[in-house]
């Protein structure tokens, strides 16, 4: 096998090689490697195994550099080594391991490697939520309890309605997605990223944006699609119209809208196993799939609930809505979780 970098990798290769190899996400795309480059600068460091004559790459990574630290993938859930089997991916992170040496290495795989690795130390506090999507619309929603239902039917009585698009969407979905950020107290990405991940056609990208009757955007969520399965990194209601559920309405049509298009399933993103977003996407039939994190340091990854971190939450949250708007780009790039 032979150790490639990026100079020597073929878009049109790597891109032909993902259906073939285990492990692959929407993130690992091409294109969502290219989208944070346009954002942020950063430049991708792609890695592959390629046998002679073989037409297909046994096993891709991407890096980026942060700091200190090498991460395959930022701003994402799952987007490390990809394989045709278990043993291509340890020849991989090996000859991986070997050209940064020494330098420090953070992994988001999706499953377990095996072996562990020497020397990288695994977490699994994280799971993806992950919904088996029924075969159409009416069928997905009588598999829903009563309660679900009815949440979900409430804000179109109301009158509340939804969008479906790209990039004519974006300020709408800037509105709320930003105004909620504030309210949680973190650093907003940059308006770039979603410009540029709508602009690459392999990912499939959508916004999703909820309006009141007045016609006022109120929730809004972004997808990505991959081979079966429909991704939704970010979404965002807009707090003060809890009462009337907009945010029901918004995963409703995601998910009518997955199931139109063919997929089997739908991630809801990251949570944390007992908090209040692992609680709202498990009433939707969710189920928890462990994600593992390996990191050649042992607390990379991890955020502490110490008492600086919620001061700075608070700061934050009291800031100008244009301030945080300027700022939380800035911030935001150097955070790769």
């Amino acid at each position: 096998m032979e150790f490639l970098q990026s100079a020597s990798i073929s878009a049109e290769l790597w891109q032909a090689s993902l259906p073939e190899l285990s492990q692959v996400s929407v993130y690992q795309q091409w294109g969502f490697s290219e989208a944070i480059a346009a954002a942020y600068g950063y430049q991708p460091q792609r890695f592959a195994l390629h046998q002679t004559n073989a037409s297909r790459y046994s096993a891709v990574v991407t890096l980026f550099r942060f700091g200190q630290s090498w991460v395959s993938l930022p701003f994402c859930d799952c987007g490390g080594i990809a394989a045709v089997d278990a043993a291509a991916a340890a020849q991989l992170l090996d000859a991986l391991r070997q050209h940064l040496n020494g330098q420090p290495l953070i992994l988001r795989q999706m499953q377990q490697l095996s072996p562990q690795p020497d020397g990288l130390h695994l977490q699994q506090q994280k799971v993806r939520m992950v919904l088996a999507l029924q075969s159409d619309a009416e069928a997905q929603m009588q598999a829903f309890k009563a309660k679900l239902r009815s949440q979900i039917r409430k804000p179109e009585k109301e009158q509340f309605y939804c969008k479906q698009g790209g990039i004519e969407l974006l300020a709408d979905f800037w509105q709320v997605f930003t105004y909620n950020m504030r309210e949680l107290g973190s650093p907003v990405h940059s308006k770039a990223l979603f410009v540029a991940l709508l602009q690459q056609p392999d990912l499939r990208s959508q916004m999703f944006v909820v309006y009141s009757p007045e016609h006022q955007p109120v929730a809004c969520g972004f997808v990505l699609g991959y081979g079966g399965m429909l991704v939704n990194p970010w979404a965002s209601s807009d707090r003060r119209f809890q009462k009337h559920a907009p945010n029901m309405l918004l995963y409703w049509q995601m998910l009518q809208y997955a199931i139109s298009n063919g997929y089997q399933q739908f991630d809801f993103g990251r949570s944390t196993p007992g908090e209040g977003t692992y609680n709202f996407k498990a009433q939707w039939g969710a189920e928890p799939e462990p994600l593992h994190w390996y990191s050649s340091e042992a607390d990379a990854g991890t955020i502490a609930d110490s008492r600086l971190k919620q001061l700075v939450i608070q700061i934050w949250q009291r800031l100008p809505l244009p301030l945080v708007n300027q700022l939380g780009p800035v911030l935001r790039k150097r955070i790769h979780l």
